[in-house]
């Protein structure tokens, strides 16, 4: 029987009627495991993955595939946004075996849950260099049963390197004094050697949008005035925002690229993804305004209260690749369908914007024949920023997306992810700081809304909604600085004093004295290996974001040990920082903030706070005197400047401590 038409979850239900035994994690699954000494087969995905699909329509409705793993193996079907915790253990197994990851994920576990084997796709015969999913299932069958001693000393090693992993990089660190100094000037050539010029971003294809990248570049541009930075982050904004990486019609950001011009998106949709973006594009905005960061922030705002938004306040996680099993299917377009949507002006209008043609400009590999396709970027030749931006083109827009609100629309996971929300609240906090949109403001209260009343609930934080999963240390870290950037938009002490009771809670339940460090969940009743979150992957650490978090409530809330931990643990990892700003790109900003100083800005109710915020502040420590007057204090260095009154003498005190370096 599979027992996953009893699940929740949009990604196991997708696999509902395969005729494969799936069971949900669990311990009936893995009582059965032990009992029947069989090895579990661990198939980690989730709703929106395109892969994830295809090898569910190739293998797993396969009848005489399903035979043979319902006879071999215990199979577990596991949604990796409902269990984050699993799918690290189990992800990190795979890296150190064949040394990418990456989703679908297939994990082969001994019936005590430690890893011995696993891969991502595998085709259902062999081909580009990848076994067949059969003879995958074959060899594992012949190892569990003639080289079980050999099996078991794998898994061994695999559950020690995954154990020691954070404690691996803090030693790296530890060893790396040579690099302890000039860490900014280190780590901005190092990101400067990957620059891509022509397009923007960094590296080849696959190509993804390294947000938190992008906002060092912003954080070091702040600090030091060099143009180079600030320059890549505009050209690599403006270059996506003209790809096929956004959704011209509808607003949004797909993951990421085949291409490394923006232009062939992997068409899924992700709430975290669109959060970070909403808060670099704003904050980019700060520094260099422009019509094409705005337009996207506001496309971006209505995609997400138009397509993503609950009744219950918080945002869905995700939208599917796919519709009709065929990959971006709603998004592409037939030359001909638009020509005759529209009347002649609007369609010369939208042809001289946009790269289409009878022919099409894109031939899916996948999906060969029917008509030719167009995938909607700007033409390179096409340069007038006022034409793009227009709200005759955007009419336009509207017209198509009507046509295309016809179509059969991707899946939608409505998992409500805490996490991820508190993302998207600091997108909509900074959104609002940028632009003072006081739409912007009412989404980012409406999140921490639904945390204080359904998902942070005192003594009751929950991962996601209508789910008894514990928070894992990301719903709780992001949720605090979700609370703190309510604080420092709003002045409400309300937050501040829900960010501390946040932060007592990891610290009580989540922080491990011994190892200075953080447990990423504290669902260890199933976990056979200690999970951390020290690397900035698709989201920030939330080691990292704790680390800030300590610091902004010490330093404001005058807990001092909270304070120094906060800097301590950034100062451990300083040495990993420097040497891999790639993988640690979000603690980089924090170490340069740290070496210049922590900005701490104080102001009262009076203060002219609307024109603070709409300032460009890395790591800002903000909060609100009880004095009633118009003072505003910049505190450097653990001394303070004389208070003033005016926007313009605050600006003078900024030029008098950063962008010592500014090219003018």
């Amino acid at each position: 029987m599979n027992r996953l038409q009893f699940e929740k979850s949009p990604y196991l239900l997708q696999h509902k009627s395969n005729p494969v035994d799936w069971y949900p994690w669990g311990s009936e699954a893995l009582e059965k495991a032990v009992k029947e000494d069989k090895p579990i087969l661990l198939s980690i995905g989730y709703s929106s993955c395109h892969w994830c699909h295809v090898m569910e329509q190739e293998s797993f409705t396969d009848p005489l595939v399903a035979e043979y793993m319902n006879h071999h193996f215990i199979n577990i079907k596991l949604d990796r946004e409902e269990r984050p915790d699993l799918d690290k253990i189990y992800m990190d197994a795979v890296v150190s075996i064949s040394g990418s990851g990456g989703w679908p994920l297939n994990c082969f576990l001994l019936p005590d849950k430690k890893p011995f084997y696993g891969g991502t796709y595998f085709p259902p015969s062999p081909r580009h260099q990848r076994p067949s999913w059969s003879q995958i299932l074959q060899h594992i069958v012949r190892i569990f049963k003639e080289k079980r001693v050999e099996v078991e000393e794998q898994a061994g090693r695999l559950i020690r390197y995954v154990s020691n992993a954070s404690s691996t990089l803090l030693e790296v660190a530890s060893k790396d004094h040579d690099l302890a100094t000039d860490a900014g000037v280190k780590i901005f050539q190092h990101l400067k050697n990957r620059f891509d010029r022509s397009n923007g971003g960094f590296g080849g294809a696959p190509k993804f949008p390294s947000t938190m990248t992008l906002k060092f570049l912003l954080d070091h541009y702040f600090y030091t005035g060099q143009l180079q930075g600030l320059q890549h982050v505009i050209s690599s904004l403006e270059h996506m925002a003209r790809g096929g990486i956004f959704d011209q019609i509808g607003g949004g950001f797909a993951r990421y690229t085949t291409d490394t011009a923006w232009r062939i998106p992997h068409f899924e949709k992700m709430l975290y993804d669109n959060a970070l973006f909403m808060s670099l594009y704003s904050q980019a905005f700060k520094i260099s305004p422009g019509p094409i960061l705005k337009k996207v922030v506001s496309q971006s705002a209505t995609w997400l209260t138009r397509d993503m938004k609950s009744s219950v306040g918080g945002y869905y996680s995700a939208m599917d690749a796919d519709s009709e099993h065929v990959e971006g299917k709603y998004y592409v377009w037939d030359y001909n369908e638009i020509k005759k949507l529209l009347n002649s002006e609007d369609f010369k209008l939208f042809g001289s914007v946009y790269d289409i043609h009878p022919e099409g400009n894109w031939a899916d590999p996948s999906h060969t024949g029917g008509a030719p396709i167009n995938i909607l970027w700007v033409r390179n030749e096409f340069e007038d920023e006022l034409t793009y931006c227009s709200k005759r083109l955007q009419s336009v827009h509207e017209e198509l997306l009507k046509q295309r609100d016809t179509r059969i629309a991707p899946l939608k996971d409505t998992k409500i992810i805490t996490a991820w929300n508190a993302l998207l609240c600091m997108g909509w906090f900074d959104a609002y700081d940028a632009f003072g949109t006081k739409d912007f403001l009412q989404e980012a209260v409406s999140i921490l809304t639904y945390f204080e009343e359904i998902a942070l609930v005192e003594e009751r934080y929950l991962h996601q909604y209508e789910s008894e999963i514990p928070a894992m240390l990301d719903d709780l870290a992001y949720g605090i600085l979700a609370f703190l950037y309510g604080y420092r938009s709003t002045g409400n002490k309300g937050y501040l004093s829900k960010a501390r009771q946040l932060a007592k809670h990891v610290m009580h339940h989540y922080y491990l004295p011994a190892q200075k460090s953080f447990r990423y969940s504290v669902s260890t009743h199933d976990l056979v290996a200690e999970v951390n979150d020290l690397y900035d992957n698709t989201m920030p650490s939330a080691s990292g974001a704790m680390a800030y978090n300590l610091v902004y409530l010490g330093r404001v809330l005058s807990i001092d040990d909270w304070e120094l931990l906060g800097n301590e643990l950034i100062t451990d990892l300083r040495g990993a920082i420097i040497r891999y700003p790639d993988s640690l790109s979000h603690w980089a900003s924090l170490t340069i903030s740290q070496d210049i100083g922590w900005m701490e800005v104080k102001s009262s109710a009076e203060a002219d706070i609307d024109s603070i915020r709409s300032l460009y502040l890395p790591s800002p420590i903000l909060h609100f005197l009880e004095e009633k007057n118009a003072d505003i204090s910049l505190c450097h260095q653990f001394s303070c400047e004389m208070p003033v009154n005016s926007i313009q003498e605050f600006r003078s005190l900024l030029d008098k401590h950063y962008h010592l370096d500014e090219e003018r």
